[in-house]
């Protein structure tokens, strides 16, 4: 019996909840930081980004067992979970009903080339 899949699933499970928990942690108990909604959704998301980089540094550099098994908590279910993907598009689409197409712009690019800086941290901070 190959009790493998199990044990993925478990820490994509367990990965999920906590990334998941502490979005709602960061978006909605820390309305004191002065930051739109928008831009405290980038932060998560580029702190998300940083695990992802991380954990696919490890998931590179490694061979042993239970690396992969942490590797796939936080890739899979931690980052996933911490991304906030479903509100990105939103916002997204929020702005373009409002027609702000100047708005939508700076949040696709921020996004998408801090993600990637984002992910270069994570993958550096690792393999330094």
């Amino acid at each position: 019996m190959n009790i493998s899949p199990l044990i993925h699933f478990s820490a994509i499970s367990t990965g999920s909840l906590l990334g998941a928990n502490l979005r709602y942690i960061l978006i909605t108990r820390f309305c004191s930081i002065k930051l739109s909604k928008s831009r405290r959704l980038l932060l998560v998301n580029l702190i998300a980004s940083v695990i992802l980089g991380a954990s696919l540094s490890l998931n590179n550099n490694s061979d042993l067992k239970i690396y992969r098994e942490l590797v796939i908590l936080f890739l899979f279910g931690f980052a996933g979970s911490l991304s906030t993907f479903s509100s990105f598009i939103n916002d997204l689409f929020k702005l373009s009903i409002k027609r702000k197409y100047k708005d939508i712009s700076i949040i696709i690019f921020s996004s998408v080339f801090l993600g990637l800086l984002s992910i270069s941290l994570g993958l550096l901070v690792v393999n330094f």
